[in-house]
């Protein structure tokens, strides 16, 4: 004799009926309110991109007020002074920062203010790196 089946075991189960007390399976679809919002989302978007247009502008015109500073590159003679820059600027230790200065070039800080990207620029520069604000 085969293995019963567990709905089988269930008293008023029958095994078409999905849940107990006779209840559809699944819930209703509304499809009216889904339907509505796709069609106005379009409308939505264009308002949008034409103000971005005038922004990206005005953007363009400011100065940037942070900045990507990245050592790009060392004279070799100046190698030791780039090297306690970088630790002074990043507070990496003496190893680590020997290996980051050999590895340039490669990105010291993000998201600098433009005054202090400056001023790290002119120190750097001066201990003989060659640097890039982006």
């Amino acid at each position: 004799m085969p293995f019963p089946h567990p709905m089988g075991m269930f008293p008023g189960m029958g095994m078409g009926m999905g849940m107990p007390g006779g209840m559809p399976g699944g819930m209703p679809m509304q499809a009216a309110p889904a339907a509505a919002a796709p069609a106005a989302a379009p409308a939505a978007d264009a308002a949008p991109a034409e103000d971005a247009a005038p922004a990206e502008e005005a953007k363009k015109e400011k100065k940037k007020e942070t900045y990507i500073v990245k050592l790009v590159s060392y004279e070799v003679a100046k190698k030791i002074n780039v090297v306690k820059e970088i630790r002074a600027v990043t507070a990496l230790g003496l190893k680590e920062a020997k290996e980051f200065v050999e590895s340039a070039p490669k990105v010291i800080k993000k998201a600098v203010p433009a005054a202090e990207a400056e001023a790290m620029k002119l120190k750097l520069e001066a201990a003989g790196a060659e640097i890039a604000l982006e």
